[in-house]
C-alpha cells in the first residue's frame, strides 16, 4: 500500500497526481460513451481492467520487438495495480463494468 493511502480519497489523489489516472479514466469513459466512475468499486473495476489492456498491449509490443515499448507499458500496468491493491486493501470490491451493467 502507498504510505500515504490510508482513504479511498488518497488513493484516487495518489492515482492521480502519479499517473494521471482519474483524468484518464473519465477520459475514457466518455470515449466509449460510458457513464464516470462513481464509487470506489467502479474506480476498482475500471483500473483493473485498464491495467489488463496494458499488459496486453506490452505482450503485443515485445512479440513485435518493440522491447523499451512493453516494458513502458508493463510498467504502467504494474503502477496501476499497485493502486487498485491499495484499494482492495480498504476493503474495495469492484464493480461490473459500465459496459456489462444492464
Amino acid at each position: 500500500m502507498h504510505s500515504q493511502c490510508r482513504t479511498v480519497t488518497d488513493v484516487l489523489e495518489g492515482a492521480e497526481s502519479e499517473l494521471g489516472l482519474v483524468t484518464s479514466t473519465v477520459d475514457r469513459c466518455a470515449c466509449i460513451d460510458q457513464p464516470a466512475p462513481t464509487s470506489p468499486g467502479d474506480w476498482l473495476a475500471l483500473w483493473e481492467d485498464e491495467a489488463e489492456i496494458q499488459k496486453d498491449n506490452a505482450d503485443e509490443a515485445r512479440e513485435a520487438g518493440r522491447l523499451e515499448d512493453s516494458e513502458q507499458m508493463g510498467d504502467y500496468a504494474g503502477k496501476i495495480l499497485e493502486f487498485c491493491d491499495d484499494l482492495r486493501e480498504l476493503g474495495t470490491h469492484p464493480s461490473l463494468p459500465p459496459w456489462n451493467r444492464v
